[in-house]
C-alpha cells in the first residue's frame, strides 16, 4: 500500500468527524496522517495522527503527491515488455478472481430493469418476436405486390407534335484545347497498326460523285449503309449491346440519343442512323436550328425518321432543354453532332442572326462537362474546318468524345490535332471509320485517287482508329 504515501486525503469517520492530512504511513490496520487537522479542532494542526481502519467510513483524495506525474512517466512500462506481465501475475496485491466474485451481476441487471421504463413493444427486439413476425408475414403476395413497375412513363409520346413552335433562345460557347503542336501525326488502324490514308474535302466530293455517277450508289444509299453500320457500332460499343437492349425484363426506360441536324449530307445520315436506333428500341430526339434550306434527301430522311417514331424539335432550344431536363426520365447518352459537313462552315449554314444566337447557346450547353463526354461528331467536330483543321470562330466548336469518319477520314482531323484544336490527351477522342458503301472500284478509276485503292473493310463494318505520333 506504499503507493498511497503522500496523498492528501479527507477521512470521514464513523462517529461523524472528519480528519484531513497527508498519508505518511499505511497498512491493513491503520493510517497515519501527518500535519492532520480534525473537524472538532480545525485550528489545531497535529503532527501525526493515527486512525484505525475500522473507524473509517469514507476516504476522499483531495490532492495528489507533487511528484506523481514524474513518477508515472518514469515508471511507464514499454508496451512490449514481457517481464511486466509476469510481475502482475506474481503480484499478491490485486486478486482479479476474488474481486470478480464480489461483482453481483444478477443484482446489477435487476437494477437496470427496475430503472428502465421503455415499453417492450417499442424495442427492436419486440418487433422480432415470433408472434409479431407471424402477424406481419404473408403466406402469398398479390400479383401487384413485390413487383417493379414495368410501365414507367414520361412525356416522350407528346414531344414533336404539330404545336412545336419555331423560335430561338438559350446556350453559348466552349473551351478550345490549344495544346502544344505536334508535327508527326498520323491515323492508324488500331487492329493492325497500318497507316490510314486521309482525303481532303475536294477528294471526298470527287469520290462520292464518282460513286453516284459511275456506279449508281446514291447519297440515299450511302446514308442507309452508314446508318446501318453506325447504329450497330453505337448499340454494341456505347449503349450496352444485347445485355441491355435485348433484356425484355429491364424495367428502365430505353436509352435516349440526341441528334443535332445541320448540314444536308451529315444531317441525312444522322436522321437515318436515328431511324435505325429507333427500330431497335432506342429513343431518338432530333434538334434542327432552322428548316429554311432543306434539300430533298434531308427532307426524305426527316420524314422517315418521324414516321418511325423519332421526335423533332425545331429552333426552340428552351423547349429542347425543358424536354431533356424536365419531361423525360432518362438522360441523354449520346449527342450525334451533324451540324457541319466536311465541305461547309457553320457561319455559312447558320448565317442569320437568330440562328447564330441559337447555335451559340446550343454549343455552350453541349460543351458543358455533363454533355461534353457524350458528343459524337460525324466526319469532324463542328466548327473545325474539314480541310485545314482551323477554326474560323474560336467560340464555335464542339468538343467531341467520338469522331466518326464516314468512308474515308478527312485530312483536317490530323491538321486539327497539329493546330491544337483537337485534344491529344490519351482517350480524349475515340476515332472510328465507318463503311458507307463506296465501291472499291471508285479508287482505281482516277489517278489522283489510287492511294485509296485497297479493301478498306473486310469482315468488319467499322474500324477503330488511333492517332500515332511516330
Amino acid at each position: 500500500m506504499t503507493e498511497f504515501l503522500n496523498y492528501k486525503v479527507d477521512l470521514t469517520l464513523k462517529d461523524g468527524t472528519k480528519s484531513t492530512g497527508l498519508i505518511s504511513q499505511v497498512d491493513s490496520q491503520q493510517i497515519r496522517l501527518s500535519n492532520a487537522i480534525q473537524s472538532i479542532q480545525p485550528k489545531q494542526t497535529i503532527p501525526y495522527l493515527d486512525i484505525k481502519s475500522s473507524e473509517i467510513a469514507d476516504l476522499k483524495v483531495i490532492q495528489l503527491p507533487p511528484d506523481f506525474k514524474q513518477q508515472q512517466k518514469r515508471k511507464q512500462p514499454d508496451w512490449d515488455t514481457s517481464s511486466d506481465v509476469q510481475d502482475i501475475k506474481s503480484s499478491n496485491e490485486f486478486d482479479f478472481q476474488a474481486n470478480l466474485a464480489m461483482f453481483d451481476k444478477k443484482s446489477v441487471f435487476a437494477d437496470f430493469q427496475k430503472r428502465d421504463h421503455t415499453n417492450i413493444g417499442d424495442r427492436l427486439v419486440g418487433h422480432n418476436k415470433i408472434e409479431n413476425v407471424n402477424k406481419l408475414k404473408k403466406e402469398k403476395y398479390d400479383n401487384d405486390e413485390m413487383v417493379l413497375d414495368q410501365n414507367r412513363t414520361d412525356n416522350w409520346d407528346n414531344i414533336g407534335t404539330a404545336t412545336t413552335s419555331k423560335t430561338g433562345t438559350p446556350v453559348v460557347n466552349q473551351n478550345g484545347y490549344k495544346d502544344s503542336q505536334h508535327q508527326h501525326l498520323k491515323l492508324i488502324n488500331a487492329n493492325n497498326l497500318g497507316n490510314v490514308a486521309l482525303a481532303s474535302p475536294v477528294q471526298m466530293l470527287e469520290i462520292e460523285r464518282l460513286a453516284t455517277d459511275s456506279f449508281g450508289i446514291t447519297q440515299a444509299m450511302m446514308a442507309e449503309v452508314c446508318a446501318t453500320n453506325l447504329s450497330q457500332l453505337i448499340m454494341e460499343s456505347i449503349l450496352g449491346g444485347a445485355s441491355r437492349l435485348s433484356n425484355k425484363k429491364n424495367h428502365n426506360l430505353p436509352p435516349l440519343v440526341l441528334l443535332l441536324i445541320g448540314s444536308a449530307r451529315g444531317g441525312s445520315r444522322a436522321f437515318a442512323t436515328g431511324r435505325h436506333l429507333t427500330n431497335h428500341g432506342v429513343r431518338v430526339l432530333a434538334f434542327m436550328i432552322n428548316t429554311v434550306e432543306v434539300d430533298a434527301d434531308l427532307q426524305q430522311q426527316w420524314k422517315l425518321f418521324e414516321s418511325s417514331g423519332g421526335k423533332v424539335v425545331i429552333s426552340n432550344i428552351i423547349e429542347l432543354l425543358d424536354i431533356i431536363n424536365n419531361q423525360l426520365d432518362t438522360p441523354v447518352e449520346i449527342i450525334i453532332d451533324a451540324l457541319q459537313g466536311y465541305d461547309d462552315h457553320l457561319e455559312d449554314t447558320f448565317y442569320q442572326d437568330e440562328d447564330q444566337a441559337t447555335l451559340r447557346k446550343l454549343m455552350k450547353w453541349c460543351n458543358e462537362p455533363q454533355q461534353q463526354n457524350k458528343i459524337m461528331s460525324l466526319d469532324i467536330p463542328s466548327g473545325v474546318d474539314g480541310g485545314s483543321g482551323t477554326l474560323s470562330d474560336d467560340s464555335l466548336k464542339l468538343n467531341c468524345r467520338w469522331c466518326i469518319s464516314m468512308g474515308i477520314p478527312l485530312s483536317g482531323i490530323i491538321l486539327a490535332y497539329k493546330n491544337g484544336n483537337m485534344s491529344l490527351r490519351d482517350g480524349d477522342i475515340v476515332h472510328y471509320l465507318v463503311d458507307v458503301g463506296i465501291p472499291n472500284k471508285v479508287y482505281s478509276s482516277k489517278g489522283n485517287l489510287r492511294k485509296f485503292d485497297k479493301f478498306w473493310y473486310c469482315s468488319e463494318a467499322s474500324i477503330k482508329l488511333e492517332v500515332s505520333e511516330k
